[in-house]
């Protein structure tokens, strides 16, 4: 099956120096450290694009690349010149398989100029039918002698204190089947290590990881459990007799969607939404990137996919008479996917409208409050297929074919 890998950062790219990032979510700053995330299933990944947001300038570049194992691949993008803001690689393709670590590079030339927001994305072709990607990672702060939390998609800044801080909301029906850890350092001496169990709405499943001093990597591909659009999904952490050190952590999971095709998009924060004031966030971002006022720097780029099934979870509810209005966003203008959560609830969702996103268009999540409502953490998921539907499926005004139905042109 195909799958679109969505990523991003609203920060400042370097004008001398090689940097990494993640290939999926957004969040993590440009690093001189690389970071990785894992591989879960075999495939390749192919197709990759990239967005700036400030051209290079004349006779300046930026050299994308994809990194595998911790070493170049020939998947790679160039932007360059005083125009330039987008660029592709969609001959070349690199095979995966699971367990493998992935990350991406970026190499400047002639001191380009600054870009403040790059968005990329990446075509997974899964070996077998009905497999998919989820890659995560969390940054420095797992607690050694306490439990601690992160999330399954994208970044989280930091492991988190309670399960609810780094739930993502699952859109899709499917099956978890397969979970992979890697540890950017060893736990320690023996016994020292980790523990990391997969949660189903706050619940431990039988999803479980265990890595001891002298090795990083671990993986449970025993164990598997079903999960329904509306389950909320999470990594719990515990440290083994007090570890030495405190590694920054990558998961990769595998999830099974019950319809070839079907994957999952997933984004969340534990900022606080405002009451009065209207914001974005990354469709794609984890659990570490806080809502913006300005739409650009929380965009992602998409490929030419359809998007569908739009689930949110608010752990306050707006209280009696306020409300909260999540739309997704196509290229600066409203989509008719669209939630509202009011009252005294705290979930909603659009499983009736279907949106077709074209290569390179921006993608954000738009949030609207009315009379001063209760603020919350947030996370929301929805689930894609690569393609295109049927044009009398497309909602008006998404994309190319719904403008035109909406223009009376078809």
């Amino acid at each position: 099956m195909l799958q679109t890998i969505m990523g991003g950062v609203a920060n400042n790219t370097h004008q001398t120096n090689t940097e990494f990032n993640l290939v999926s979510g957004n969040g993590l700053i440009w690093s001189g450290t690389e970071h990785f995330q894992i591989i879960s299933a075999p495939g390749t990944l192919s197709d990759m694009r990239v967005k700036v947001n400030v051209a290079s300038g004349a006779g300046n570049s930026y050299l994308w690349k994809l990194r595998l194992n911790g070493a170049d691949t020939g998947l790679t993008v160039t932007i360059s010149g005083a125009s330039a803001k987008t660029g592709q690689d969609l001959v070349n393709s690199v095979a995966v398989v699971a367990g493998d670590r992935v990350s991406i590079s970026l190499a400047p030339t002639s001191t380009p100029s600054l870009s403040t927001r790059t968005t990329w994305t990446f075509l997974f072709t899964s070996t077998n039918n009905n497999e998919s990607l989820l890659m995560s990672m969390t940054g420095l702060g797992v607690a050694t002698d306490a439990t601690t939390y992160m999330g399954v998609q994208g970044w989280s800044s930091t492991p988190s204190s309670t399960s609810q801080m780094s739930q993502m909301v699952v859109a899709a029906p499917g099956t978890i089947d397969e979970m992979y850890i890697f540890l950017d350092v060893d736990p320690g001496d023996s016994p020292e290590g980790y523990t990391f169990t997969l949660q189903k709405n706050g619940s431990d499943t039988t999803v479980v990881v265990a890595i001891v001093a002298d090795s990083v990597s671990g993986n449970d591909t025993a164990h598997s459990f079903s999960v329904v659009a509306g389950d909320r999904l999470s990594i719990k952490i515990v440290g083994v007799s007090t570890p030495t050190t405190t590694p920054t952590i990558a998961a990769g999971i595998l999830f099974a969607p019950t319809i070839d095709g079907e994957s999952l998009i997933m984004g969340g924060t534990d900022d606080n939404l405002s009451v009065s004031a209207t914001e974005y966030n990354a469709i794609a971002g984890g659990r570490g990137l806080a809502w913006n006022a300005t739409e650009q720097i929380r965009s992602n780029m998409g490929q030419q996919i359809v998007v569908s099934a739009f689930y949110v979870h608010q752990f306050t509810a707006p209280s009696t008479g306020d409300s909260y209005t999540y739309t997704l966003r196509q290229n600066t203008a409203d989509t008719d996917l669209e939630v509202v959560i009011a009252n005294t609830d705290t979930t909603g969702n659009d499983t009736t409208n279907s949106i077709q996103i074209e290569d390179d268009d921006d993608m954000s999540v738009r949030v609207v409050p009315f009379s001063n409502p209760d603020g919350s953490d947030t996370i929301w998921g929805m689930k894609m297929v690569v393609g295109v539907l049927p044009v009398a499926a497309v909602a008006p005004g998404s994309g190319m074919f719904g403008a035109a139905l909406g223009a009376g042109i078809l």
